[in-house]
Order: C-alpha cells, then sequence, then structure tokens
C-alpha cells in the first residue's frame, strides 16, 4: 500500500502541453466571447431592423461601418439559406423527388 500512484491533477499538462487551470480558463472565457459576440451581431441585427442606419449603428458600437455591413449582409444571406430550404423542402413534399 505504500507505493501508490497519487496524480496532482491541477498540475499534470493536458495534451497541448499548457496547464489544465491555465487552459479551463481560456475555454470559459472563449465560451464568454463567443456569446458575448452573438449577443452584439443580434443587437445590431435588431437595430438594423428596427430602422437604425448601419453607420449610426456603428457608432454606437465603435466598430467600422463595413463591419457593421458584413454582419448584417451575413444574416442576410444565412437568412436566405433557410428560405431556400424551406422552399426547397416543400417543393419535395409536393410531389418532386429529391436529387
Amino acid at each position: 500500500m505504500g507505493d501508490e500512484l497519487v496524480l496532482n491533477l491541477s498540475t499534470t499538462p493536458t495534451v497541448s502541453g499548457m496547464d489544465p487551470e491555465i487552459e479551463s480558463r481560456l475555454k470559459r472565457a472563449a465560451v464568454r466571447s463567443n456569446r458575448a459576440r452573438e449577443d452584439l451581431e443580434q443587437a445590431i441585427i435588431d437595430a438594423f431592423l428596427a430602422g437604425a442606419g448601419q453607420r449610426e449603428i456603428a457608432r454606437a458600437v465603435d466598430m467600422s461601418h463595413p463591419a457593421v455591413k458584413y454582419i448584417l449582409d451575413r444574416h442576410q444571406n444565412e437568412r436566405d439559406d433557410v428560405a431556400n430550404e424551406v422552399q426547397r423542402r416543400g417543393t419535395l413534399r409536393k410531389g418532386t423527388t429529391e436529387r
């Protein structure tokens, strides 16, 4: 019993070789950052749909006008993709065959 192996997991390096505590902190920060980015993008979309101009939004969020336009364009493209998929599925249900 005197030959037990004890691992201290707080200092055991991860696959990346990074300290697990630091890696965990980085991962948590990345999750928070991604959520904040998603919230910001949704707020930009909501402001635009409420009638705010792209330059006005850009000033309010301290971003460039092209960055705001990029977010809005990407959102529109995603909406178009969803609409096209819904239309495609609706067409398939009406008797056409899937390719």
